[in-house]
């Protein structure tokens, strides 16, 4: 049952974070120079499994285990992260339980940093995968990964 709710609650996230009014999307900024972004960040996407090592602690001690955390993923909101950049696939997460700007180790994932916050009702251990690309996005779904943070 938890997990059916997360599954829905990830839905909502992607479905409200999906459609941007014209007016919150800077001024240089269009759908097409957008579009052709995530064309050349859509294989980044699609090696994101592909690529990922698995971490060996005794190997690499500068990276410390926080938890198992619940991960979604989001699109371009037009937005700019609460850092002030704009969000950057094979780069930005948000999570609202680590500062700004730490930078963590995703088992299957990769290295990212924490740019963005996520939405209020998210818990202490979920996190946000920015793809850009709202498919990528429906395509990851929810899922449970191990979390370091790099020292």
């Amino acid at each position: 049952m938890k997990e059916i709710l997360i599954q829905i609650m990830g839905v909502v996230l992607l479905i409200g974070t999906s459609v941007t009014p014209t007016w919150d999307m800077p001024k240089d900024a269009s759908c097409e120079a957008q579009n052709a972004v995530y064309a050349e960040e859509a294989e980044e996407i699609e090696e994101v499994d592909e690529n990922a090592d698995s971490v060996d602690e005794s190997a690499n001690e500068s990276l410390e285990y926080i938890g198992s955390f619940d991960m979604t993923a989001y699109e371009w909101t037009g937005n700019p992260c609460a850092n002030g950049n704009y969000p950057t696939v094979g780069y930005t997460v948000a999570c609202n339980s680590l500062p700004i700007g730490t930078q963590v180790y995703i088992e299957g994932v990769g290295y990212r940093v924490v740019e963005d916050r996520g939405a209020e009702w998210h818990s202490d251990y979920w996190m946000d995968l920015y793809l850009g690309d709202v498919d990528a996005c429906y395509e990851w779904g929810v899922r449970t990964v191990d979390v370091y943070i790099v020292r």
